[in-house]
This record gives C-alpha cells, sequence and structure tokens, in this order.
C-alpha cells in the first residue's frame, strides 16, 4: 500500500480558488474601512486644532491692554458645477505655539478631504460666506465668529472633480451661543 506524500493538483486548485473568493469579497470592505479610518482621523484633526486655538488663545490673554485673537482662516477652491470646497485652513495662534499650522497651513485636500460649511437649518453657506467664513476667538475663550451656529461637514472628495462621498460624514459644530465645539459622526448620511 502506497502512502499519499502531499496535495493533488485538484485540492490545491480548490484551495486557491476559495481563498481567491474571500480575497475578493473582502478587499472592498478593507479599503472602504481604510477610508473611514481617515476620514475619522482627518475629522479629529481638525477638531483638535480648533480646541488648542481656544486654549492657546486663552493662555494668551489680553497683553498690554490689546485684546489678543485666535482666528482659523480658511482657504477655499472652486470647482465647477460644484461650488465652494474649503481644501486647507491655517491658525493664526497668539501665542505661535501651533507655528507649523500657522505657517504652512494644513491642506487636508492632499489627503482626499474637504470641508462643507452649512448653517445651522443644514443649509449650504454661499460662496460669498464660504470666502468670508473665520473662527475668531477672543482672550477669554468666547467665540466671536462666526455669530450663529456652523457646521463643518468633513468628507472625502475627489480633487479633480470635487464630487464628495456622502455615505460617512463628520460634522464639527461650531456654536457660539453655547459656545463649544462638538464633534460628531453622521453615518450613512446622505
Amino acid at each position: 500500500m502506497r502512502k499519499s506524500r502531499g496535495f493533488t493538483l485538484i485540492e490545491l486548485l480548490a484551495v486557491l480558488m476559495i481563498a481567491g473568493i474571500m480575497v475578493a469579497g473582502g478587499y472592498p470592505k478593507l479599503t472602504n474601512f481604510l477610508w473611514q479610518a481617515k476620514l475619522e482621523q482627518e475629522a479629529r484633526m481638525i477638531y483638535q486644532d480648533l480646541l488648542l486655538l481656544m486654549e492657546a488663545t486663552i493662555a494668551a490673554g489680553p497683553s498690554e491692554g490689546i485684546n489678543c485673537l485666535g482666528v482659523v482662516a480658511f482657504e477655499n477652491k472652486t470647482y465647477a458645477g460644484f461650488g465652494k470646497r474649503i481644501h486647507g485652513y491655517s491658525l493664526l495662534d497668539p501665542l505661535r505655539q501651533l507655528t507649523a499650522i500657522s505657517k504652512e497651513g494644513r491642506n487636508i485636500a492632499s489627503s482626499g478631504f474637504c470641508i462643507l460649511p452649512f448653517n445651522d437649518s443644514n443649509q449650504s453657506l454661499t460662496d460669498d460666506e464660504v470666502d468670508n467664513l473665520k473662527i475668531l476667538v477672543t482672550d477669554d475663550g468666547k467665540i466671536a465668529s462666526p455669530s450663529s451656529r456652523v457646521n463643518l461637514q468633513v468628507k472625502a472628495f475627489d480633487t479633480d472633480s470635487g464630487e464628495t462621498d456622502d455615505t460617512d460624514v463628520w460634522n464639527i459644530l461650531i456654536d457660539p451661543d453655547e459656545n463649544r465645539i462638538r464633534l460628531q459622526h453622521l453615518s450613512g448620511y446622505q
């Protein structure tokens, strides 16, 4: 009687076929998961930058009778048919502690993300409002601008066309009435 030493070609092909089917089915889910993780990371970084700016402005306090302001200046780009997209921002920090962000700004579009600002009624801001959108923080930690609530929606987008992916959205709510900034995930947003 002969003992078998290995696998037959049919057995190997069957295993390879099963593995191929499993990989083909799992790959899209894996890439989608990675994009969602990158989007969350980007939204959390923007949120943290805003909180750091508030803290730095409070720490600076008034100097020689002059009130200090922390400012977030947004950089916009217009895409034909899609309007304005915020593709970057700079933090103007009175203590100059956030120097990397203050000098160079953060280009979030280079990572495939953008910010779309909405008012508290969830309507897009006009191009003029987006151009003039700044976040100002006074030295006592109060949000001076914008004067009403603004939702900054962080989304993945195509830098060539300007189209956004609305299936996974992170929302940064800037509320001057309550003087707070909140971060929330809007899963399955349409």
